[in-house]
């Protein structure tokens, strides 16, 4: 499945409804959730849709303002739960209120009850890993829409010194021209030594305990980039235990199949060192990504003289 890569968020419309989301726009003139406490949010704002997705801390529900008829995503997290309480809400309600950026889901407040933390949030229509089931494995033009703008949200996330730590599909959330980067429940301001995120997309310092920071969130992208392409994860259980657990040994080797430019940076992605992984900043001025954008405008303007000259 093929998507266009252009230098400019703006020209992305038309070439992220080829994703073939297909829902309708989220609407842009939804009045924002004053978090400084001049709405009072309860429950009784909202009348309940449908549940999006259940996890072992909570759900995420679909809602709409009785108000105003637009839909937002809400997650409910147990206030029992021991990790929700200590640790999960906290930090995710923490860090959604420093961040704001168009490629990171909107948080609109928070509010709770006797038994729940409820988070109010921009609704998308789908989730990468959707699109993928739906669509199938993607090319590296289409990968290179998804890259592009996760790895925009990463460089303002970083430059803030702010770790997602569980970047993977069913974290980027797509609604027609939009890609945004969702879920900081594990998002942190603090390098550490923390084993945290999801087997498979996390960094090899993560797993193995030791001191990480941004680089970890470029492993993952480099994970994802790779499980566009393939429809499966670069790395086989066999060979983390051996490569990762047994000893720091792991080396990525790109698919004969992919570009020399996009090969160059997978192999800096994945790379086991952190100091040695691309910033995001070098991944958005890389080769991979121009060629694609210089591919892309030769295309157009080759159509154009063949329809209209």
């Amino acid at each position: 499945m093929a998507l266009h890569v252009e230098s400019k968020h703006e020209k992305m419309v038309e070439d992220v409804k080829v994703l073939k989301i297909g829902a309708p726009k989220a609407s842009e003139d939804v009045k924002k959730v004053d978090e400084h406490n001049d709405v009072q949010l309860s429950m009784d704002n909202f009348k309940f849709q449908r549940t999006i997705a259940r996890g072992m801390f909570g759900e995420v529900n679909e809602y709409t303002s009785i108000k105003s008829g637009h839909s937002f995503a809400i997650k409910e997290l147990i206030r029992s739960h021991a990790l929700n309480q200590i640790f999960m809400n906290d930090r995710e309600i923490k860090n959604h209120r420093i961040i704001r950026h168009k490629h990171i889901v909107q948080f609109y407040g928070t509010f709770q009850d006797e038994f729940k933390i409820y988070i109010v949030l921009e609704r998308l229509s789908q989730t990468l890993r959707q699109v993928m089931e739906t669509n199938g494995s993607l090319d590296e033009v289409s990968s290179g829409v998804v890259v592009k703008a996760v790895c925009k949200g990463l460089q303002y996330l970083h430059r803030m010194s702010v770790i997602h730590r569980d970047l993977k599909p069913e974290n980027i959330l797509m609604s027609n021209e939009r890609i945004k980067i969702g879920d900081f429940g594990l998002a942190t301001t603090e390098t550490g030594e923390t084993w945290c995120g999801t087997p498979g997309h996390i960094a090899p310092e993560l797993f193995r305990k030791e001191t990480h920071g941004t680089p970890a969130d470029m492993f993952s992208l480099g994970i994802m980039a790779h499980e566009m392409i393939q429809s499966r994860l670069p790395f086989t259980e066999e060979y983390w235990r051996k490569n990762v657990i047994r000893a720091n040994t792991l080396k990525y080797v790109p698919p004969a199949t992919f570009s020399q430019p996009f090969s160059t940076v997978m192999i800096s992605l994945l790379n086991k060192t952190p100091s040695k992984r691309m910033t995001a900043d070098e991944v958005l001025r890389s080769d991979w990504l121009f060629d694609l954008e210089v591919n892309y405008e030769r295309d157009q303007i080759e159509r154009i003289r063949r329809e209209h000259l």
